[in-house]
């Protein structure tokens, strides 16, 4: 298609207007080149860095749950301990099945949501009966406040997006320096055409990476949930025994 476009535009044009105009052409190329370099690069390292930071909340999503598991041994309550199992496994099963799907759709999911509050509502209902439950309690619910927390930022990030203008303007510009590469002119048709197919597919990749990458959760690059899976599968499978216990 590419070659295409730039037979025809030869043909309508003339290969004397090419070889005539290159100086400007080309000044008018340097220009537009520079441009949206810096415009690509800015538009690259903002999505680029919006992809991390979702990633990151991820992780940390899932060291959390793993924490609060683990906290939740020390008070020695079997239980509890197969309450917050449940409830952790379902709020692990929610962030992947559900709320992956609800952000790649720009919905924002609900805060808290029922699985959060469910083990909110578990952890109220701890009784003191060990001298050491005072002790532990306290960094179970700020643990569990840190999950919250975290949890609000991942939503957030998640269906934070590039501004409409800014990319209208970056797919502008695209199609502006496609265009400038076709003009430029050539003596050989060879020469011209691998310039123009080699301008479009860098022009067309840089649009393509950057309009991925603007949804972290869908398309060809997508935030890993593996985190978040290994923490479930650890609450699912750990047993709690006498060696991990506080003494």
């Amino acid at each position: 298609m590419v070659v295409m476009w730039g037979l025809f535009i030869r043909v309508l044009i003339g290969e004397g207007y090419f070889i005539a105009d290159i100086n400007g052409m080309g000044w008018f190329l340097g220009v537009i080149g520079t441009v949206y370099t810096l415009f690509a690069a800015f538009i690259i390292v903002q999505v680029w860095g919006q992809f991390s930071g979702v990633s990151l909340l991820v992780a940390k999503e899932a060291k959390v749950i793993s924490t609060l598991w683990n906290l939740t041994n020390y008070l020695n309550d079997k239980k509890l301990d197969e309450e917050i199992r449940q409830a952790l496994d379902e709020y692990c099963k929610s962030v992947i099945e559900r709320e992956s799907r609800e952000a790649a759709m720009m919905t924002r999911s609900v805060h808290p949501s029922v699985e959060l509050t469910r083990v909110h509502a578990i952890l109220d209902e701890v009784k003191f009966n060990d001298k050491r439950d005072g002790v532990i309690f306290p960094l179970l619910a700020q643990a569990f406040e840190e999950l919250s927390d975290v949890r609000s930022e991942r939503i957030e990030a998640g269906v934070t997006r590039l501004p409409g203008l800014l990319k209208r303007f970056f797919a502008f510009l695209s199609l502006l320096l496609f265009v400038s590469f076709s003009l430029i002119g050539f003596v050989s048709v060879y020469l011209y055409l691998f310039t123009l197919v080699m301008g479009g597919i860098v022009v067309a990749f840089a649009f393509f990476i950057a309009n991925d990458l603007d949804n972290p959760f869908d398309g060809e690059w997508n935030v890993d949930f593996t985190a978040i899976e290994q923490a479930r599968k650890y609450v699912e499978t750990f047993e709690h025994g006498k060696e991990n216990k506080l003494v």
